[in-house]
């Protein structure tokens, strides 16, 4: 299996905690530390070339069976989602993203109106607005509905759905959420994975405590991609 990496680092989409430009560099150091070893060896099954740091404006398209963007903010993804090109969208995020606008908190609202089927799981908070559009956006209960999407589909995860006690250091922290594990187990439910964004990661600027953290997400990407890898046809050495 050929994965493609590529950071972005783009902040500009933040209008409460600043600086998911530093996390893609951060992340990437981290992936020397981490164990690949996750029911199948990523190092054995999976071939992971690294494409750099982008801008949104230089975004290409690079053959392979999976792309791992690393953000940045939020607002990195309607750039991706149209450079893949997926028949369906899933965003896992603690907030709606409807607002009309360009920055991280419309981005749900930007894809649909994209033209492409999006579907959110683990919104826990929107605006008296938002509410009324998400009557546009499959909302998901369950991750066993996620089986019914049309695949290929993109998977971005704003990783404020991970609960703030686990993951403290993101742009805009929501009481409530999931840990870090349930980032992979629901990705397993979900059929044709071809791309997968990691957003709104934001460093302390304290070096020991972002290392901890950028460990920790850096685990959950790898952990990520050996179940999409698992359940792909293109999965071997």
């Amino acid at each position: 299996m050929l994965v493609n990496l590529v950071g972005i680092p783009h902040d500009s989409g933040q209008t409460f905690r600043k600086g998911a430009s530093k996390a893609p560099e951060l992340i990437k150091k981290s992936f020397r530390f981490v164990e690949t070893n996750f029911g199948i060896d990523l190092a054995e099954s999976v071939f992971v070339k690294d494409l750099g740091t982008v801008s949104l404006s230089d975004l290409t398209s690079e053959e392979g069976d999976l792309t791992v963007f690393i953000g940045g903010d939020h607002s990195i993804t309607p750039a991706c989602v149209k450079l893949i090109r997926p028949a369906s969208v899933l965003v896992l995020d603690a907030h709606a993203d409807c607002e009309e606008s360009d920055a991280h908190d419309g981005v749900v609202r930007k894809i649909r109106e994209m033209g492409f089927d999006v579907y959110l799981y683990g919104v826990r908070c929107f605006s008296s607005a938002e509410e009324r559009y998400l009557e546009n956006i499959r909302i998901v209960k369950s991750p066993t509905e996620l089986r019914k999407m049309k695949p290929p589909v993109y998977l971005s995860v704003d990783l404020d759905f991970v609960n703030p006690g686990v993951l403290p250091l993101v742009g805009n922290p929501e009481p409530g959420g999931v840990d870090l594990t349930e980032i992979p187990r629901i990705a397993s439910f979900v059929p044709g994975i071809k791309a997968i964004d990691f957003v709104e990661f934001t460093p302390s600027g304290i070096e020991e405590i972002d290392r901890i953290y950028s460990s920790l997400i850096a685990r959950t990407i790898y952990q990520t991609i050996a179940v999409i890898c698992q359940t792909a046809s293109s999965c071997g050495p």
